[in-house]
């Protein structure tokens, strides 16, 4: 009796278990691939690694190689960087990290390991050509986080002028939905009616909650840019 009882235990637990596997298995079946970021272990190991090449080709092909099988963080990716001397040789290095990296909506926080203002938006116009494939729609649809709304705002403060904002709200929003709330949050950080206008346009099809967009009508200064923005939204697409 005993025996009949343990093997039945035994056979729910296989059975609970293939249950979980074939659900899983559904869940990912979208999936061309399973995305594995390295280990505390493996990124202290690569990045030892990457410090020993002599020169910079050499770092890179090291690099490549750690990452053929595996993905990075962001702030894993952040660490990495620093072992490039150059402005020219980060960007070089992070056009290869982008498809290697497992939360590429943060990637845009990279932008604050180059020195120079034409280098950031060399970066910011590739980062905004980039694709990333089945990930990229997945995560499109995600609402920003707080804390994420926290970093993109300190991103944006400190920069000196409102188009140096406005890419990088671009950015901030290319993986992530706003909310009305936040921007109008963000909005604030512009100074003049046009420069608000043209982030609101440029947050319109990353708002979730578009039904409370003509909101942000009290955002403006003049009527006339009231209007502009009014005449915006009745053309827009729901």
């Amino acid at each position: 009796m005993k025996k009949m009882i343990l093997a039945l235990l035994v056979l729910g637990t296989v059975a609970t278990t293939q249950a979980q596997d074939l659900e899983r298995r559904d869940r990912d079946s979208d999936r061309p691939y399973v995305i594995r970021v390295l280990s505390r272990n493996d990124f202290e190991l690569l990045q030892q690694s990457v410090r020993k090449a002599p020169f910079a080709l050499d770092k890179k092909t090291v690099l490549r190689l750690g990452l053929q099988n595996s993905f990075i963080t962001v702030d894993q990716a952040q660490v990495l960087i620093k072992q490039a001397a150059f402005d020219d040789d980060k960007l070089d290095w992070l056009t290869m990290l982008y498809p290697r990296t497992a939360d590429v909506q943060q990637f845009y926080r990279l932008r604050e390991s180059l020195a120079f203002s034409s280098s950031k938006e060399r970066f910011d116009r590739t980062l905004l050509s980039m694709t990333d494939n089945d990930r990229r729609d997945r995560r499109r649809q995600r609402i920003m986080s707080e804390n994420d709304f926290m970093q993109l705002q300190d991103l944006m403060r400190k920069e000196a002028f409102a188009d140096g904002r406005t890419r990088v709200f671009k950015l901030g929003v290319h993986y992530k939905l706003i909310t009305v709330s936040q921007l109008g949050q963000l909005l604030r950080l512009m100074t003049f009616d046009d420069e608000k206008l043209a982030v609101a346009k440029i947050a319109y099809d990353r708002t979730a909650d578009k039904q409370r967009f003509y909101t942000l009508r009290d955002q403006f200064t003049f009527d006339s840019t009231k209007q502009q923005l009014d005449k915006f939204l009745l053309s827009a697409k729901s």
